[in-house]
């Protein structure tokens, strides 16, 4: 029976050890997604309600083609996918480039200039079941004196009610929901993609250093770009090289790209900063400046102690490890352990099993030579 026993426990010990996971991972996460649907609510998506067959984008935002001082007639699908009736806000807003470039969308109560301003919505306000989708129309105004190029803006459908969560007994946090969907007007014209660069400036705190390299839109064309930085020294050694890749910089738009400094930081000094970009379609930016960082920045960014962090190892590595690595992390641990823990058991089933079989044996031997000697003894008389 006792081998029987081991081997049984070999075979569960695997499930074990996922189930262990499985509960670890209940723990850190799923609790809260399970807490997120079991209050239930409304949930609103927006698409377009006509579809360009030749451009599968079309499906996801709206791409205009116009003129100035012409009126675009169009029409938004908004749908309830949530599980309650819902109230949801309906307003038109400009679009911007975000700091680390990349189209963001501008609050409600932000002033509008470009399509946020040329939209007229046919309704602000929209009340829709579990389920229901309605169809909202709406004009596209375009100025007569709107540039050449593409413009930006976006429609946004806010959930007017507010959703309450309470992290403890002091803190309370109203979420928004907010869903919007991109509205791209091209105008006929001089069709410009021209990227500058304005300088370099060194900021940071907390032990990193950055470099923000100024950039501008000064054309009429979205762009993207992709390239290096290269710091070189007073003695002309390349100090660092950096790689830039800039998502979408919309026309009219200026932004400090922001850069950290790598292995070695950088001290008091003069440098000079070589840009190469590559952005549109085959354009190239080769920009060449010098900046210097003073002595109270260096106290600034690392805190006047002493000596220059290396920002690659100015904090814990674990600190530095997204959420999914971590959880890799301890999923290789325990399996690392499971297989341990197994290895073992193995091991421990091996020498009990073997004292018992040895047991066993000894036992069987004594009974037949017991037996043994009875027949012998029967036979003599």
């Amino acid at each position: 029976m006792r081998p029987l026993f081991y081997r049984a426990q070999l075979h569960m010990l695997p499930w074990t050890v996922l189930l262990s996971l499985l509960c670890a991972l209940l723990a850190i996460g799923i609790v809260q997604v399970s807490q997120t649907y079991a209050a239930g609510g409304a949930s609103f998506t927006l698409q377009p309600a006509t579809v360009n067959p030749t451009n599968p984008l079309s499906m996801a935002y709206f791409i205009l083609a116009g003129k100035p001082g012409t009126v675009l007639q169009e029409s938004v699908v908004v749908k309830n996918v949530g599980t309650a009736t819902g109230t949801l806000s309906l307003y038109a807003v400009d679009a911007g480039t975000g700091q680390n470039s990349g189209i963001i969308y501008l609050p409600q109560n932000a002033p509008r200039t470009d399509v946020g301003a040329w939209i007229h919505l046919s309704m602000s306000r929209v009340t829709l079941a579990a389920g229901q989708s309605k169809v909202v129309s709406f004009q596209v105004v375009i100025p007569r004196k709107a540039r050449a190029g593409q413009h930006v803006g976006g429609i946004v459908a806010e959930d007017m009610e507010q959703n309450s969560t309470t992290t403890n007994s002091r803190l309370q946090i109203t979420v928004h929901s907010r869903r919007v969907i991109a509205v791209e007007v091209n105008l006929p014209g001089p069709q410009v993609e021209q990227l500058s660069a304005t300088g370099i400036q060194v900021a940071g705190s907390t032990n990193y250093e950055i470099l923000k390299v100024g950039l501008s839109n000064t054309g009429t064309m979205l762009l993207k770009a992709k390239g290096t930085l290269q710091v070189v020294g007073s003695k002309g050694q390349e100090l660092q090289n950096l790689t830039m890749s800039v998502d979408s910089l919309l026309p009219g738009t200026s932004i400090a790209y922001p850069l950290y400094v790598q292995k070695k930081a950088l001290g008091v000094g003069k440098y000079q900063g070589k840009l190469l970009l590559k952005y549109g379609h085959g354009k190239l930016l080769n920009y060449t400046t010098t900046f210097i960082i003073s002595e109270q920045q260096v106290v600034q960014i690392f805190n006047n102690n002493g000596a220059l962090t290396l920002p690659a190892t100015g904090s814990s590595l674990l600190s530095r490890l997204s959420p999914l690595q971590l959880l890799g992390g301890a999923f290789v641990v325990m399996v690392i352990a499971s297989l341990i823990i197994l290895y073992w058991v193995k091991k421990l089933y091996q020498a009990t099993a073997g004292t018992v079989l040895a047991g066993q044996r000894g036992k069987a031997d004594r009974n037949k030579g017991q037996k043994s000697k009875g027949q012998r003894g029967k036979k003599s008389r």
